[in-house]
């Protein structure tokens, strides 16, 4: 047998290969790779072997105590090995952020919150509990892997094709955004129904008073809210999910919440606005005032989009954070402002070609009619998807480095 240079052992579950160390003979020792637990051989493996341990559950065969009386092939030298707590003789899946054991079908580590389907641990989650990174004297020992780590992938790499001016403009002709219109559609007709059975219920409870009027009206005015929320979340919705690349997409939020944020965003946009037209004189009268509405009125048209598109992606009303993304993609910014505005502008023609269409070749038919606004509808919103869509992808093409820190990003590697 050559001394030279030690031969291998090959882990029995991943065939992760390791040297054979004399210090870990005949004990139990930790894939590096795959947390396996199996036995160390007690004697060096045979010149050019791989030696092919069992893992740590597959007990020994007893020694024959008669018959044959053969001794065996190498007497044990080191003390038998010292008994391995319960958890770490599982055999079972091991989280790979934090090496606490998993059940069969698990998905996501409860410990660390490391998702097995993507390779990144969720936003927000704990880092791995020193416990479960830290192995105690009385674990087995884990061998280094002589092949270097792999890197954890950054999502934009897994998910998502490069993105470029062509492939942002090209989201409006994507198949999924009218599945999307449709569902906005036929919800937004759940919400209409909704405030006309809260309306009839305000006029019941009016007969009881001014009271009652006022119940009655603050009632209406909730469900109105909650409906402007709802469509404000399934915007930011798509929004979110054309930046994560299809990681993340649901915003679990309240229709009220998103509502508000919708309202903050319109007030920084258009405020100044209708402080100009609400304070100052009219242009005849005051040749600053026409400076002043043209100014605010540019900065509602720039501010608007991108301020709703920060909040879906990233869920901050931070105006700088805003002011920031507008600067950094600012000539693709406008160029995609320019798209979104012919592309509403196309949907809202076409709308309204199927609207006057069925009111002439079907004059008098309801249901023609009813066909024809819904259609328009789901024009309509199409290419509003389109939009939130297309900007969300912008967001993904100027999203900061890794050196940077991203606001609310959703989809953070582990480590």
């Amino acid at each position: 047998m050559s001394h030279n240079a030690p031969q291998r052992v090959a882990c029995p579950t991943c065939q992760q290969q390791y040297p054979w160390r004399p210090d870990f003979a005949g004990r139990k020792v930790r894939c590096a790779k795959c947390h396996t637990i199996f036995a160390m051989p007690a004697a060096q493996p045979a010149e050019r072997g791989v030696a092919h341990p069992a893992a740590a559950t597959a007990q020994a065969p007893p020694p024959s105590s008669g018959g044959s009386g053969a001794a065996p092939a190498v007497a044990r030298t080191q003390p038998p090995p010292a008994p391995v707590h319960a958890p770490e003789m599982a055999q079972g899946p091991t989280c790979p952020s934090c090496g606490v054991p998993l059940a069969a079908q698990a998905i996501l580590c409860v410990a660390c919150g490391y998702d097995l389907r993507t390779g990144f641990r969720l936003a927000g989650a704990d880092a791995p509990p020193a416990a479960a990174t830290q192995s105690s004297p009385d674990a087995p020992p884990e061998l280094p892997a002589e092949a270097p780590p792999l890197p954890v992938p950054r999502p934009e790499s897994i998910h998502n094709e490069p993105v470029t001016i062509l492939s942002i403009l090209g989201v409006a002709v994507r198949s999924e955004l009218a599945a999307d219109a449709l569902v906005v559609v036929l919800g937004w007709l759940g919400w209409i129904v909704l405030l006309i059975a809260a309306s009839f219920a305000a006029g019941f409870i009016s007969v009881f008073g001014p009271a009652g009027a006022m119940l009655g009206l603050l009632g209406i005015l909730l469900v109105a809210a909650a409906a402007y929320g709802w469509l404000g979340k399934q915007y930011m919705s798509v929004t979110q999910q054309f930046e994560s690349g299809g990681l993340v997409g649901n915003i679990e939020r309240s229709n009220l919440h998103c509502f508000g944020m919708l309202l903050i965003v319109s007030v920084m946009a258009y405020g100044p606005l209708w402080a100009v037209l609400r304070f100052m004189p009219p242009p005849g009268k005051n040749p600053l005032t026409l400076g002043a509405l043209i100014l605010s009125a540019v900065w509602g048209l720039l501010y608007w989009p991108m301020g709703f598109a920060v909040a879906g992606a990233y869920w901050t009303l931070n105006p700088l954070e805003v002011m920031r993304k507008i600067v950094r993609s600012f000539p693709i910014y406008l160029l995609v402002l320019v798209f979104i505005v012919i592309v509403i502008a196309a949907t809202y023609l076409l709308a309204t070609a199927a609207l006057m269409g069925t009111a002439v070749l079907f004059p008098g038919s309801y249901m023609a009619l009813l066909t024809a606004i819904g259609a328009a509808s789901l024009l309509l919103q199409y290419g509003l998807m389109a939009a939130y869509a297309m900007l969300g992808m912008l967001l993904r093409k100027y999203r900061p480095a890794d050196s940077e820190t991203e606001p609310g990003s959703a989809g953070q590697p582990v480590g």
